[in-house]
């Protein structure tokens, strides 16, 4: 939808301050793999510590 806005020339609303913290792929897939190989079991919480606005 926003991009037919702006092709179109109309304005549209976005939000300010959103802070998101994208995870790079080959990070994850080797922390997985640690974490397999290590035997752990649970819920964790991977991200990349930088986060962009």
């Amino acid at each position: 939808m926003i991009l037919n806005r702006q092709s179109a020339g109309q304005t549209f609303i976005a939000a300010e301050d959103s802070v998101v913290s994208p995870t790079y792929v080959p990070d994850l897939v080797h922390t997985t793999l640690d974490l397999l190989m290590d035997g752990k079991c649970g819920m964790w919480d991977l991200a990349n510590n930088s986060a962009i606005a």
